[in-house]
């Protein structure tokens, strides 16, 4: 999940997007989740409008299954917000149609401090030397299993070493051994 800045044609006059000496700069910002992350993120803005008086956030969310599609006709009409919630699947394309803004001159500069970042979250939302995108957080995908399971097939148990390979064969043969499906997304990966 990465939080990407939008780029926009340069305005027809030439004028900046930004506010007027000492007058408020608005930005839109988009999201998608639950009620819960709706409501949290609206308590960060709240907060950081609150740090930054100068900073208006103009924010807009919707679920998941309607909010890339949307992100796509904001893009293609010329309206997408300035920043919004991205994702590594998207990202890629998002860059190469020139719709994103190099964060780079602004991590060079300071104005952006990754200095408490690690290596790898500072390069998920960059694509041939230019960050796009900055991770909101990470999640590492698990497996847990059941032993039960495994013994009642006759399998021995999974091994740090275990390769992809290795867990499709298992869920295979727990199949044919038991009749279980060994795995609750085993038609998607079978």
């Amino acid at each position: 999940m990465l939080l990407t800045g939008c780029a926009s044609a340069p305005a027809a006059s030439g004028t900046s997007a930004g506010g007027a000496e000492g007058e408020p700069v608005t930005i839109r910002f988009m999201w998608w989740g639950s009620q819960t992350r709706h409501d949290q993120t609206i308590q960060m803005i709240e907060m950081f409008m609150e740090q930054n008086p100068d900073i208006i956030v103009e924010y807009e969310y919707g679920g998941f299954d309607t909010y890339w599609d949307k992100i796509t006709s904001m893009m293609a009409a010329g309206n997408a917000p300035d920043v919004f919630q991205n994702s590594v699947a998207y990202i890629l394309s998002h860059a190469e149609n020139d719709q994103l803004l190099d964060l780079n001159p602004y991590i060079e500069s300071g104005v952006i401090d990754l200095s408490k970042w690690d290596d790898v979250s500072k390069t998920l939302g960059a694509i041939d030397g230019k960050t796009y995108g900055l991770t909101m957080g990470n999640s590492a995908q698990c497996m847990l299993y059941d032993p039960a399971v495994f013994e009642q097939a006759g399998l021995d148990k999974p091994t740090m070493d275990w390769t992809w390979d290795d867990y499709h064969t298992a869920l295979k043969q727990i199949q044919e051994k038991t009749g279980m499906y060994g795995d609750s997304e085993l038609h998607s990966i079978c």
